[in-house]
């Protein structure tokens, strides 16, 4: 009985220990909303802000720093990721014929099988012209969406693509419509 009680106090306090981690981890790059004149967050969401770009995220995802940004729902698998790479206008051109040959042979290779591709020029919400790239991805017996949001910012070209294990329009939407440059 000790030993159940104890295995079950260091669960416990390991568990604890993880959800203060996920949720103090968002100090360094996320702020609350600014008061503006914007349009406020949606409810249960935090702003990312890396000092280029922003968006609005679930604030349950948990937040890993680094090269690449991935902010994470450690229950269903939805994810968003931004990296950045030097600024190209190659995203801006591109349509469904360039993702066909250039990147979706990128994709297989790594041993994802795509499907239902689709790549637009759009403006958001806020007026960011967008390249918005979205494909259905396989891998490993499980299909995801995924939606590549490609932006230029200053000397930086980024990309947040925003994943869907589990369908959830409003997470993809939310991002969409609230990417824009930094404050």
């Amino acid at each position: 009985m000790k030993k159940i009680v104890l295995t079950l106090s260091v669960l416990l306090v390991l568990i604890l220990a993880l959800a203060m981690t996920s949720c103090g981890g968002n100090t360094e790059t996320t702020t609350e909303a600014p008061v503006t004149t914007e349009a406020p967050l949606p409810e249960g969401y935090t702003l990312y802000d890396n000092g280029d770009i922003s968006f609005a995220y679930p604030d349950n995802l948990s937040k890993t720093d680094g090269s690449t940004v991935i902010l994470l729902n450690l229950i269903n698998g939805n994810n968003i990721t931004v990296v950045y790479e030097a600024k190209t206008d190659m995203y801006a051109k591109m349509d469904n014929n360039d993702y066909a040959e250039l990147f979706k042979p990128m994709f297989e290779e790594m041993g994802m099988t795509i499907a239902k591709y689709n790549v637009e020029q759009i403006k958001n919400a806020k007026g960011i012209s967008l390249t918005k790239v979205t494909h259905t991805a396989s891998t490993q017996g499980k299909t995801m969406e995924q939606t590549m949001l490609i932006t230029t910012v200053g000397n930086k070209t980024y990309t947040v693509t925003v994943t869907e294990v589990v369908n959830d329009d409003a997470f993809v939407n939310n991002v969409l419509n609230s990417l824009g440059l930094a404050k």
